[in-house]
């Protein structure tokens, strides 16, 4: 048994056959066409597309401000969801991560990021220092 692929306009089936059958009854292979993301992701459809890299947090900050503009306006929340180019999912991603920050507020917590990453890099450091250190002092070298 094996699968094949044709082309039946612009839609591509997929058929079970035997063995037998592929002998009996040759097909012509043909390479799928070239997929066009850009027509799936259009900016018009407000999707991003593949170039376009990830949004900075700024960025999502006034895009979730955005929704709630929208929304206050009358307008249903998926709708003022498409309206900012993202897809449910990501926003509800967006607003569990960085809902009701402000920038001053997103500012701080990179900078606490980065400070914390320091400081871990620091205490890691130490106690590899300190193990060596241990070794040393037994003689275990």
């Amino acid at each position: 048994m094996g699968i094949i692929a044709l082309l039946q306009g612009n839609i591509w089936t997929f058929a079970s056959i035997t063995v037998f059958q592929a002998i009996a009854h040759p097909v012509q292979y043909i390479d799928p066409p070239h997929f066009n993301w850009s027509r799936v992701m259009d900016s018009e459809c407000g999707g991003l597309s593949m170039s376009n890299k990830r949004p900075k947090p700024e960025e999502i900050v006034s895009k979730l401000r955005q929704v709630e503009v929208l929304m206050g306006q009358g307008m249903s929340r998926l709708d003022a969801i498409m309206q900012i180019g993202v897809v449910e999912q990501t926003y509800y991603r967006w607003r569990k991560q960085y809902g009701g920050m402000g920038v001053d507020q997103l500012k701080e917590l990179k900078w606490l990021q980065k400070e914390n990453d320091r400081l871990r890099r620091a205490v890691s450091d130490l106690t590899l220092d300190k193990l060596i250190l241990k070794e040393a002092a037994r003689g275990n070298f």
